[in-house]
């Protein structure tokens, strides 16, 4: 790096240079200006205020001692008018006011200026105008509610309406001068106000507001949110005092929890400095209340010049405040922090319409030790970091924002663009992730010339998080001479971006002529350094930052030459030693092109894209030893490639145009074509990866242009087979198809999604453990066998056609889903499906299926969610079937698997509406079973039922079940509705009910009949619900109880001999 120097602006050096700056010259000047008019008077001659005469409002004054002076305030408002204001160093000034809000005008009538060297106190509201000055001395002490100290004079009748006009008279100094201690109570206001401030003391606004304006006419406001709010009307138009600056603090502001303001509004040439702060203003957030600084100097010469500390950070869980220094121009050359401790890291934005000035020693920062980093804005027609200058937006969990000059390209209209920008070679931008999170953003730009000689990092945190992005562009002129550092040591490297208007790569190391120096460059003079890059520096940032050299026109490589069109021409071998980062040239108005079959570009490892609107010419052979590689073409041929285990892009956006391969592609690689054109596969590959295409036309013709085990996904475009092709797995989106183009297709699908429609009369395989989803109607003809994990269909005729059927291999699953009704297809099933969840599976979505389901073993049906209804019956001789899942399942179909037994689990729902002919016991382990027919248990010589404790049988539909159908009960049910339930109709049950532990047995409307009988000793009866139950056989429980609960009836017409 080369040695700093201040920034060369095209115009000439700029005025706001640091040694111009001499922060107590402002103080000198004040001091002499108020010795010269009086102002420093001697203690001794001071006398109290006198003179008065009460002329808005009511009150008193009083003295009950040499030495105090009451003002007795009995109205909201007081005015009174004084002869003289004046408090000696051993003198007290008391206001004793009706409430905290309540108002006291003070205005001085007479020639001389105010000078308070003892005490001021008051619990509410004071205003103090002068138009001839107001001087709080050394050892003075104020504490008020709130104070207005102005060097203006006050108009009574506006302040007795609400609010306070303030005017300037011509010939009066009316500067105010603050060399004591001045105390707001918390949540009050001070404001200095006059021609001309200084602070020099001490002011306290704790969680309030401290202003310091300087102006000919002010309003004060004392209405709204309780703070003193002022606008500045009127430039000052004539300095009697001689002030250098309108606005200076070189003592102490502490507004924590609040606010601070340092204005000022100057006519031309009156004063030689507007606002200026040397001292120390602290006002970080408290519970998230407060927390902003503001210097701003209006008028087209306004300058705000800051060697002190503005400092808006926050402590505990508070985020950080805000910093805001606006200006014609704005010059920083203390510390401006707007930090946090552990919440987000606040704002400083620094706006000089002419110039902004970082100097020497300056450190500018939103970080956040506990959080994430805020943001930095520093924006003006020129603007320069100059020497050490230090701007930080780093977080613990992640980095904020730095903008120097604009936002990314120079798009932002909400951030000013600098015409010239410039960094030195010392300064420092950081917006790091310091713990954990992603690393932030720093732009560096201008609309005609940035040069870049500093350093901006933008890294990812040590324990998590990827690097962030750095821009770094002059529009017209770019000198890129510095560092960047966008790693992550625990996520992906970030992004550098280089785009100027054009760019040339050379043949050069990082450093020497190219690389040094800071040129001024002149309009049409020659310039080796402006928007040039070497491959010295493309390797030094390669293993710190991807790199995006970007341009609107001419790319130009080494020896390269530009041919019409903004053509890229290489006859050499270019060899990049890009190991970890990447490399993206791009030519937006020509294209790229190598000038034969033999030419060659090799990489180390780094990514590498090459971006030519018009095509690619023939490239021979590329090598990128495991990098990434993307072609981003209009059309053209390329050769053999080879990524290792990177990652081939070939992306033909000429519509109409061919980018044909001719050689070989060799790695583990994903084909992508992106474009509207056609990508010609068309040799002997040898990569492993994805092949995808998502627009245009990719082709196949080399017989062995995919491996065998490769995976195809087609998203949006069309895969043309033009010879015979074998690979493992097809993807298809809908809108994309596959075409038979002469070639065949050999396809062993171990998953993926295949929304694109299939046609012909060839057969469906599924092996292999995966997931193969069809979402499309289909109309293939034949057979789909699920030999091996599973297939998820999600339209009625993802099937096909139901010409052969489908079948389900032990192990293997169907899954609906998305409320589909699949028709007359023929089913087989057997086993448990894949994780015990169902060989025939309901995921989502009230589906059906009317096909015929045909048991070959003993098989699982799950239902996840919503219903699934199966019309077709259910065969399969002596095979048993389980219901389960959280989802509802209904069959309207009859079950016939002759001796085959039926089991629920779970929670959901089985409803069996039509006359089942198994004879199987079914058993009820969980969830409901509803049963609405005379036979859905099965055949009259069926097993019996059972129903196991929190399970439920409920009846439905006014049927009758026969004496055949034996019920065993136990519980009481789901949701303590009843192990039997009535759920609505005349239902009987003649069967015997076999209680095997404490039984609710609940009818909701109409009767339920049970005339079988009810056993079980010595088990407790529970009988309830709204509607009716009669029980017509004997009850026989030995000591067990009967309970009849809620409204319905229970009838007994048996011989019961229970005893309980």
């Amino acid at each position: 790096m080369n040695e700093h120097r201040p920034h060369p602006f095209a115009h000439g050096a700029s005025p706001l240079v640091a040694d111009s700056f001499k922060p107590r010259a402002l103080a000198l000047a004040i001091r002499a200006a108020v010795a010269g008019s009086g102002m420093l008077l001697a203690t001794a001659a001071v006398a109290g205020p006198a003179g008065e005469a009460i002329v808005g409002g009511s009150g008193a004054v009083s003295r009950p001692n040499a030495l105090t002076t009451v003002v007795s305030q009995q109205s909201h408002n007081l005015a009174i008018d004084w002869q003289s204001f004046d408090v000696n160093a051993a003198e007290t000034v008391r206001f004793d006011q009706p409430s905290a809000s309540a108002t006291a005008l003070n205005r001085v009538l007479g020639q001389a200026p105010s000078a308070i060297y003892g005490r001021l106190q008051a619990n509410g509201r004071v205003v103090l105008a002068n138009p001839n000055g107001v001087l709080f001395g050394p050892g003075s002490q104020v504490q008020v509610n709130s104070l207005v100290a102005a060097g203006l004079t006050a108009d009574v009748a506006s302040f007795m309406a609400g609010k306070l006009d303030l005017q300037a008279l011509p010939g009066t100094a009316g500067t105010v001068i603050n060399q004591g201690s001045i105390e707001a109570a918390t949540g009050g206001s001070v404001v200095l106000t006059g021609r001309a401030v200084s602070n020099q003391g001490l002011i306290i606004a704790q969680r309030g507001q401290v202003t310091l304006a300087a102006g000919d006419q002010a309003t004060v406001d004392f209405e709204g949110d309780g703070l003193l709010q002022i606008a500045v009307g009127e430039a000052v138009d004539e300095n009697p005092s001689g002030s250098e600056a309108a606005v200076v603090n070189d003592g102490v502001i502490d507004a924590g929890g609040g606010q601070v303001l340092m204005t000022a509004h100057a006519a031309r040439d009156v004063f030689s400095r507007i606002v200026v702060n040397n001292g120390a203003v602290t006002a970080g957030r408290i519970d998230n209340s407060g927390g902003v600084i503001r210097l701003v100097a209006a008028g087209e010469d306004g300058s705000v010049e800051n060697t002190g500390t503005l400092d808006a950070s926050s402590a505990g869980a508070d985020d950080g405040g805000v910093v805001e220094l606006a200006a014609s121009d704005v010059v920083q050359n203390g510390l401006v922090s707007a930090n946090a401790a552990s919440g987000a890291a606040g704002s400083v934005v620094l706006s000089g319409d002419d110039a902004t000035t970082l100097g020497e020693g300056s450190e500018t920062s939103a970080s956040s030790a506990g959080g994430r980093g805020g943001k930095v804005v520093v924006q003006g027609a020129a603007v320069a970091l100059n020497y050490d200058a230090r701007v930080d937006a780093s977080g613990a969990s992640g980095g904020g924002e730095i903008l120097v000059g604009g936002d990314v390209h120079g798009a932002n209209p909400a951030v000013r663009n600098a015409e010239t920008t410039f960094v030195s070679s010392q300064a420092t931008l950081a917006a790091d992730a310091s713990v954990e999170g992603d690393g932030g953003k720093v732009v560096v730009w201008a609309d005609d010339t940035t040069q870049y000689y500093g350093t901006a990092t933008a890294k990812g945190g040590a324990s998590g998080g990827d690097g962030g992005f750095v821009e770094v562009s002059g529009k017209d002129t770019l000198v890129m001479r510095g560092d960047v550092d966008v790693t992550a040591p625990a996520g992906e490297t970030g992004t550098l971006l280089l785009d100027p208007a054009t760019l040339n790569i050379i043949d050069a190391a990082a450093g020497g002529d190219h690389d040094g120096g800071l040129p001024t460059i002149a309009e049409g003079a020659a310039d080796i350094g402006g928007n040039t890059v070497s491959w010295g520096q493309i390797r030094a940032q390669g293993a710190l930052a991807n790199i995006v050299l970007e341009a609107t026109g001419l790319v130009t490589i080494e020896d390269v030459t530009g041919a019409a069109g903004g053509a890229i021409t290489s006859a050499d071998l270019v060899t990049l030693d890009l190991t970890t980062g990447s490399l993206t040239i791009s030519s937006n108005s020509g294209n790229v092109f190598f000038q034969d079959q033999g030419d060659r570009i090799q990489t180390q490892g780094g990514r590498v894209i090459i971006n030519a609107t018009l095509g690619l010419g023939t490239l021979g052979h590329f090598e990128s030893n495991g990098g990434d590689v993307t072609f981003n073409v209009g059309g053209g041929a390329f050769g053999n490639v080879d990524t290792g285990g990177g990652v081939l892009t070939l992306n033909n956006t000429g519509a109409g145009s061919d980018f044909a391969q001719s050689g070989s592609i060799t790695g583990n690689t994903i084909v992508v074509n992106q474009g509207a054109g056609t990508v010609i596969l068309d040799g002997s590959n040898n990569y492993t990866g994805t092949t995808t295409v998502t627009n245009g036309i990719l082709a196949l013709q080399g017989g062995a242009a995919i491996a065998d085990a490769g995976v195809v996904t087609v998203t949006s475009g069309t895969l043309r087979i033009d010879a015979s092709e074998t690979f493992g797995t097809l993807n298809s989106s809908g809108g994309s198809s596959t075409v038979l183009n002469g070639g065949a297709v050999v396809l062993t699908v171990g998953g993926g999604t295949v929304a694109g429609a299939v046609s012909g009369a060839g057969a469906l395989t599924k092996n292999g453990g995966g997931t193969l989803r069809l979402t499309a109607d289909n109309s293939y003809s034949g057979t789909t066998t699920i030999n091996a994990g599973l297939v998820r269909i999600e339209s009625d005729d993802a099937l096909g056609t139901t010409a052969n059927g489908t079948t389900v291999a032990n192990g293997a699953a169907l899954e609906l889903q998305g409320g589909i009704a699949v028709g007359a297809e023929a089913l087989s099933l057997t086993g448990a499906g894949i994780g015990g969840n169902g060989a025939l599976r309901n995921v989502s979505g009230d589906n059906s299926f009317a096909g015929a389901v045909t048991l070959t073993g003993a098989t699982t049906i799950q239902s996840d969610a919503n219903t699934l209804t199966l019309s077709g019956g259910i065969t399969g001789a002596t095979q048993n079937l389980t219901v389960e899942g959280a989802g509802n399942t209904t069959v309207t179909g009859v079950i016939g698997t002759t001796s085959g037994t039926l089991t629920k689990n779970d929670g959901g729902t089985l409803r069996l509406t039509n006359d089942n002919t198994y004879a199987g016991a079914t058993t009820i382990n969980g969830g409901v079973v509803r049963i609405e027919s005379d036979d859905a248990l099965g055949a009259p010589a069926g097993a019996g039922t059972t129903v196991a404790t929190g399970a439920m049988l409920e009846v439905s539909n006014g049927i009758t079940v026969s004496a055949d159908e034996a019920l065993s009960l136990a519980g009481t049910g789901v949701g303590e509705n009843g192990a039997l339930r009535n759920v609505s109709g005349d239902n009987s049950f003649a069967g015997a009910v076999t209680l095997t532990g404490a039984t609710t047995i609940q009818s909701d409307a109409n009767t339920l009949t049970l005339s079988g009988g009810i056993t079980g000793a010595p088990q407790n009866l529970t009988v309830e619900g709204a509607g009716d139950t009669t029980i017509s056989g004997n009850i026989t429980t030995t000591t067990g109880t009967l309970t009849k609960n809620d409204g319905g009836t229970l009838l007994l017409s048996g011989t019961n001999t229970f005893t309980g």
